[in-house]
């Protein structure tokens, strides 16, 4: 069925986007197929959890540079102001 095959490649290729997409939109399944898109959007789902995941440690590292460039351009300004 071509729903499993493009579910399986957004998988593959961390397809976020086409993921949500298609799992949204749910065809009428046969119970075999039923239980093989069971198992893909299980994996859909702890690949979209782990890319959560990196994306708030990618926020974290944005922001705590950004206190950092702050907090220096403070120091600079006071310096420049002694």
């Amino acid at each position: 069925m071509q729903w499993l095959d493009d579910l399986k490649v957004a998988i593959i290729e961390e397809e976020y986007e086409t993921l949500s997409s298609l799992t949204q939109d749910l065809p009428t399944l046969s119970e075999v197929q039923m239980r093989e898109a069971k198992t893909l959007i299980d994996e859909a789902i702890s690949l979209l959890k782990e890319e959560r995941k990196q994306t708030q440690i990618s926020m974290d590292k944005i922001k705590k540079n950004s206190a950092f460039l702050a907090q220096e351009e403070r120091k600079s300004r006071l310096s420049t102001l002694s």
